[in-house]
């Protein structure tokens, strides 16, 4: 009897046991998915990065929630040919990133797919390397991203990558002010300031801050240059005549593109066979003609007589004749 009831109590115990650390587990996985800080940057592009940073220089705490998986947004896509214009009025933390690429460049395994030597040093307006004032004003994606990513490093400051606002449910409001907001995976985060460094707003926007889509009316500030601004042409970005694409201008009857010559670019699909019907070759033209902007047009040419000209590997130069097949047919 005395067994049995030595069993029943040892039960018991070990049940309270398994009850409290379940508890205990419950308790830690609910606190892991909040979070308290001073401050909480939503974006993941450069400006939030660098908002981030200077949240921590100014010694308070910050947890940098991104929605997207790679720091740096456009900076770090391709967006490397800065327009720096006077050079002399970029400071801060934005110098102090173009001083971090030129520290990254000055390191010769930088220079992987040509030598340093060889590199023509010409940015936009400027150049590209300036050793006077030690920045780099152009530069490839990955190396933004390396800097960014130096940049959260060292300032300690944890980044909580693909997390997406709950824009329907997800912020609590007291007096017109952000208390917390949360995730779609359930994460709450609570802070004293809230900022939204995303190119949509759409923190802003769930926070009931208002916006318009679009453009105002100039009636609605009064502003003299803004709306749609008919016949000012103050730059070269714009077309300086009609262009149509049809082979006899204005004749919709008529197919796109009945050029013909011989253009340099990049072929960037690897065609396999050379049926007519079934090929498909894309080429990145750099070469200028009265019908195209040098470096900008990505074509798609369907049904191309293929050649052993246009069976490169990806990312090979090559030369290829343009045909007069049809782009786009009439509708």
């Amino acid at each position: 009897m005395n067994i049995k009831k030595l069993l029943t109590t040892c039960s018991i115990l070990l049940l309270l046991v398994l009850l409290a650390s379940s508890c205990e587990n419950r308790q830690k996985s609910a606190s892991d998915k909040q979070f308290s800080v001073d401050v909480i940057v939503y974006g993941g592009n450069s400006s939030a990065v660098v908002a981030a940073v200077q949240v921590a220089k100014m010694g308070k705490e910050v947890i940098l929630v991104s929605p997207d998986k790679h720091l740096g947004g456009l900076t770090s896509s391709g967006l490397g040919w800065t327009d720096t214009g006077n050079k002399a009025v970029i400071g801060g933390l934005a110098r102090d990133f173009y001083h971090r690429l030129y520290l990254h460049y000055q390191d010769e395994d930088a220079w992987r797919w040509q030598e340093k030597s060889a590199y023509g040093n010409q940015g936009q307006g400027n150049v590209a390397i300036d050793g006077e004032n030690r920045t780099m004003w152009i530069f490839e994606p990955h190396a933004a991203e390396l800097v960014f990513e130096e940049l959260v490093s060292e300032y300690k400051i944890p980044v909580h990558r693909e997390a997406y606002l709950d824009r329907e449910h997800g912020l609590v409001m007291k007096e017109g002010a952000i208390q917390s907001i949360q995730t779609l995976d359930g994460t709450i985060y609570l802070a004293n300031q809230f900022i939204d460094a995303t190119y949509e707003g759409d923190l802003m926007a769930a926070s009931g801050v208002t916006y318009t889509v679009g453009r105002e009316a100039i009636s609605q500030y009064n502003e003299a240059w803004n709306g749609v601004q008919t016949g000012v042409l103050h730059h070269g970005h714009h077309f300086k005549s009609d262009i149509s694409p049809y082979v006899i201008p204005g004749n919709t009857v008529g197919y796109c593109l009945a050029y013909q010559q011989k253009t340099q670019g990049i072929m960037v699909l690897l065609t396999i066979g050379c049926k007519p019907t079934v090929s498909v070759c894309v080429l990145r033209i750099f070469r200028k003609t009265d019908w195209l902007s040098l470096g900008r047009i990505i074509m798609i040419l369907p049904n191309m007589n293929c050649s052993e000209e246009c069976l490169h590997q990806v990312g090979e130069s090559c030369s290829i004749n343009l045909t007069p097949y049809p782009i786009i047919k009439p509708m």
